[in-house]
């Protein structure tokens, strides 16, 4: 019992599901996106412009901001946002009681801990008074202002990372726009900035609360792993780093010759997403248990099991929206077409028009966006509203995947015949 144990938490190690920082050597599973970290690394280099990255959820946007932190060796302090936090919950979130008494005018000390599984700093901070030993953190951050924010993180010369803030409240967004206009003109410093993390249209609502931000906020739209084989060599690390034989190593022609199933598999189930694919990988890795190999079986099983699950998770949602495709050739049209050019991809709207224009009208595309942005299956964001990207990239490629064969998952292939015949990779 005690070697399964301490076997699962190995496993967990490797294919742990927390944002990560690629930097530290002590993270095990790091599949390199050149081009996303080398756009990161430079945004956060560049003096008084702050960097919003935004993207479906699961696309990894938290490890890639840990990762360029951790290679730029920038200190940082950080806080999660929740539904609903209030601005002195926000404030709170950056400071650390002290265990002395103090008088400071805002603060005398920054300190490094670990926060939720995330590497981050805290504020040491009073309010121009004599700190009570029983004073609360609420006590301690009400009243603060923007401004003492910012004059914090400039005399420390810290970054910001705001975390997760597609659930910030309207306040929240507006102070927050207001901070990143402070941080390039009242208080400035080579490196304070913030770093904005979260999904949904979080770029749009900062710009749009405060439109002095142009050439102030940068933004980045992080996607799934664009190549069926990234995702593949993602999980093989993981394997090889449990010291674990796969398919793809294995000694045995039998498991070879199953490589290409076991792939397919591997992509309905999870379709280049890296948290998808942490999940799955520790899915499979639990059974090796007392073994030293995964073998096809497991990766396949596994993979159909997990897909299985999702199609009766979401199959709830599939007739409403197949209804509304099956009644309009617009919506119908650009659905497919996103669907067909990357489920976990970032669209923007040029490539949609130019993909389209000879099929539809631009109003009629136009008409068929915002359809899908209020019914909440597409997100469209960016500074002109040209980045587009699926809202639930989960929901978005199950449905893709069940419309092939909808009987394989005891659903009505009558309901499906508007997606029917998608050209995906290893369709059925």
């Amino acid at each position: 019992m005690r070697r399964k144990t301490a076997w699962l938490r190995k496993a967990a190690r490797v294919f742990d599901t927390r944002p990560r920082n690629a930097s530290d050597p002590k993270n095990m599973v790091w599949l390199e996106r050149d081009k996303e970290e080398r756009q990161v690394l430079d945004a956060i280099s560049v003096p008084g412009v702050h960097v919003c990255i935004d993207g479906p959820t699961g696309t990894g946007k938290t490890s890639l901001a840990l990762t360029g932190l951790g290679r730029l060796q920038a200190p940082y302090v950080a806080v999660q946002i929740t539904k609903k936090m209030t601005w002195t919950e926000f404030c709170k979130n950056l400071v650390r009681r002290p265990s002395y008494e103090i008088e400071s005018s805002i603060s005398t000390d920054f300190t490094v801990g670990i926060e939720s599984g995330l590497p981050t700093g805290k504020f040491q901070v009073t309010l121009g008074r004599k700190k009570r030993k029983d004073e609360s953190l609420e006590e301690i951050a009400k009243g603060w202002t923007e401004h003492d924010i910012c004059g914090e993180m400039v005399s420390k010369d810290v970054v910001l990372l705001i975390d997760d803030f597609e659930r910030a409240s309207d306040e929240i967004v507006l102070r927050v726009s207001d901070m990143a206009k402070l941080l390039t003109q009242t208080y400035v410093s080579p490196r304070s900035k913030l770093v904005i993390v979260g999904t949904d249209d979080i770029y749009r609502r900062l710009y749009e609360a405060n439109q002095a931000l142009e050439g102030r906020l940068t933004e980045l739209s992080l996607g799934a792993f664009p190549e069926v084989n990234s995702s593949w060599t993602y999980l093989l690390r993981g394997f090889e780093a449990l010291k674990l034989r796969h398919p793809a190593d294995s000694k045995f022609e039998s498991e070879r010759e199953k490589l290409h199933d076991c792939i397919r598999a591997m992509y309905e189930a999870a379709d280049g997403l890296p948290k998808s694919l942490t999940e799955l990988g520790w899915e499979i890795t639990k059974a090796a248990f007392d073994r030293k190999a995964v073998s096809a079986h497991d990766v396949i099983s596994t993979s159909m099991r997990i897909l299985t699950s999702k199609a009766r998770r979401f199959r709830r949602r599939f007739p409403e929206l197949m209804r509304k495709l099956q009644r309009s050739r617009k919506l119908r049209t650009v659905v497919r077409h996103l669907l067909e050019a990357g489920v976990g991809q970032i669209h923007t709207w040029d490539d949609v028009i130019i993909a389209l224009g000879e099929t539809l009208s631009e109003d009629k595309i136009e008409e068929a966006i915002q359809a899908l942005v209020d019914t909440e299956i597409l997100t469209q964001t960016g500074h002109n509203n040209d980045i587009l990207f699926f809202k639930d990239l989960s929901f978005a490629h199950t449905l893709s995947v069940v419309s092939q064969n909808p009987q394989k998952f005891r659903l009505n292939p009558r309901e499906f015949t508007s997606l029917a015949q998608l050209e995906l990779p290893f369709g059925t």
